[in-house]
């Protein structure tokens, strides 16, 4: 069977993420040193540079926020760091989270559709974007957008256990039975492949 307790398929989503998270913090910084920047978070190459650095300065409060569980004052950081610069996209998916957990879909159904259209722009991929977005949309009906960004989301990040997980589960309230088939033969795949490698780090 493809689907574990729910407590389970919780804690092994959050170590998926985080160890995402780890990896690509660490290719960003190694792909920083190597063009000689320094620069871990990665200057998009758009506006100021200036303007950047300090609009991360107050993402950076923002996110210890929201880490806080206080998402009303992550909000208020997250407006003016993108008043500053509104050109990264990372601002507004994190907007979006604060939203989420404030209960205001509607507002972060519009940070999430920000974030995804400057993703498209500058070719700055969110997969996290398509995917809350794509639930977002899920959760109101409107099942064409958001079988479009299900499926972009296992795309942008083909090993995420989340994506193609939520993918799965709304292909199978749509009764697409062959898709929804092969989308949990994907999820079988990638739990097998993190308990080998869980089992890796044990040792």
């Amino acid at each position: 069977m493809y689907r574990d307790g729910r407590a389970q398929r919780k804690d092994v989503m959050f170590l998926t993420r985080y160890l995402v998270a780890v990896v690509a913090s660490m290719l960003l910084l190694a792909g920083a040193w190597a063009k000689g920047t320094g620069d871990p978070l990665g200057f998009p190459d758009v506006g100021s540079r200036k303007d950047w650095e300090e609009a991360c300065l107050i993402n950076t409060r923002a996110t210890q926020e929201m880490q806080d569980g206080k998402n009303k004052q992550a909000i208020t950081l997250l407006k003016q760091a993108i008043a500053k610069y509104p050109q990264e996209t990372g601002f507004y998916d994190n907007l979006g989270q604060c939203y989420l957990a404030t209960g205001d879909n509607k507002a972060a159904e519009a940070a999430y559709r920000q974030a995804v259209q400057l993703s498209d722009k500058y070719g700055v991929k969110y997969p996290d974007s398509y995917l809350s977005l794509a639930r977002l949309y899920d959760k109101r009906g409107a099942v064409k957008e958001a079988d479009g960004l299900y499926k972009k989301a296992t795309k942008l990040n083909d090993g995420s256990l989340e994506a193609w997980q939520a993918y799965a589960d709304f292909l199978d309230a749509q009764k697409r039975l062959p898709e929804s088939a092969a989308a949990k033969k994907k999820v079988a795949e990638l739990q097998q492949s993190h308990k080998q490698f869980l089992k890796r780090l044990a040792k």
